[in-house]
């Protein structure tokens, strides 16, 4: 995996400390850190020319007119008491800002001024999309995403997990480390393309007792309505482009509307659950006939793509969905599938329920 590498140059050792403290909890896989609080010891480190620096950090003070000494250094970015300037080839930033702006503007800036940059973090993975829809809610279209990307974890791939819900019921049951990813990427989308490839890998987050990624939630669930059927297609065309994942899993909303038509245009496999009640049913059956009527099925390709998936049933049970729709997947209620420790939400700690979808993760494998 590539790193960006920092050096991060300042007098006051708390801050120095504090910055690379916070970097290595949350970064530590994508940024590699050497930090400096004296300026000959800076000095002889970029003399030596032994290690090349991406991005040097550093109170003016360390900086000297002396173009031979940064040959190796990629880009300077000036540490400041002021508020953000980014004038011809000198970039500074305000030193007092929370960790994850500070990291935020180092990686916009670096982006754009080397625009290599998403190519080194590029994988070559034929990345493909499995989003999770139900027209109806409560029928565990939550837990089917994460145990689905758990098992296909299981078989060797590398999963990303996202939510498109407006309040993400996924991370309940995930370690997160409260980066507000979606909003960093939502602004990408908006303002500056070119940098979502590094904003993606920089801010995803892994959960290591199911073996995924995900993208943690925006600071306010309000975001998610500013997002755009264009926006999504620009994000999947991207992640496919990135090569990091093998599957991307998609926990989407209970809405019909554009933005679920454009997930279901950038999936591969449409994983429709349905539990076995009776207006789940009529829900069920519902959409599907607009999706014909509208002519969105066809155009989206949604019929071929399509996996029914009968979720929490008891024993013998009816696997007709709707009047045409039938599934070979029929997954059984667990108990304790959720269950608190210490007010954290645990899921699916017997591994019980994702075991139960082995045959599902082929399917759509």
């Amino acid at each position: 995996m590539y790193k960006i590498r920092l050096v991060l140059a300042d007098h006051d050792s708390k801050y120095v400390d504090k910055v690379a403290e916070y970097i290595n909890s949350i970064y530590t896989s994508r940024i590699r850190v050497v930090s400096f609080t004296r300026a000959d010891l800076l000095r002889e480190f970029l003399s030596s020319g032994r290690d090349k620096v991406d991005i040097l950090l550093a109170h003016p003070n360390f900086l000297i007119d002396e173009p031979d000494l940064y040959k190796n250094v990629c880009m300077i970015v000036t540490l400041s008491d002021g508020s953000l300037i980014c004038q011809g080839k000198g970039c500074s930033i305000n030193k007092y800002q929370p960790g994850d702006q500070l990291v935020s503007q180092l990686l916009n800036f670096y982006a754009e001024k080397n625009s290599s940059v998403s190519d080194l973090i590029k994988g070559c993975a034929r990345t493909k999309v499995v989003s999770v829809y139900s027209p109806a809610g409560g029928v565990g279209k939550t837990s089917l995403t994460l145990g689905l990307a758990s098992k296909l974890g299981d078989f060797g791939n590398a999963v990303l997990c996202l939510s498109f819900e407006s309040i993400n019921s996924m991370v309940s049951g995930l370690v997160c480390n409260g980066n507000d990813a979606m909003t960093h990427i939502l602004i990408s989308l908006k303002e500056n393309v070119a940098v979502l490839p590094v904003k993606l890998e920089m801010y995803k987050t892994k959960d290591l007792s199911l073996n995924i990624d995900f993208i943690e939630p925006p600071e306010c669930f309000l975001e998610l309505s500013e997002l755009k059927a264009d926006d999504l297609r620009l994000l999947f065309q991207n992640l496919r482009q990135l090569g990091k994942y093998d599957f991307i899993l998609v926990d989407m909303d209970a809405a019909a509307d554009e933005r679920a038509v454009a997930v279901f245009e950038a999936s591969d496999s449409v994983v429709l659950v349905q539990a076995p009640d009776s207006l789940c049913h009529f829900k069920t059956q519902s959409f599907l006939n607009q999706m014909r009527i509208t002519g969105i099925a066809e155009k989206t390709g949604f019929f071929d793509k399509l996996v029914p998936v009968l979720n929490k049933h008891y024993g013998n049970v009816d696997t007709q969905l709707s009047e045409e729709l039938r599934t070979n997947f029929t997954i059984p209620v667990v108990q304790g599938l959720w269950h608190s420790v210490n007010g954290r939400n645990i899921f699916d700690s017997t591994r019980e329920f994702s075991n139960s979808l082995y045959q599902l993760a082929k399917a759509v494998g």
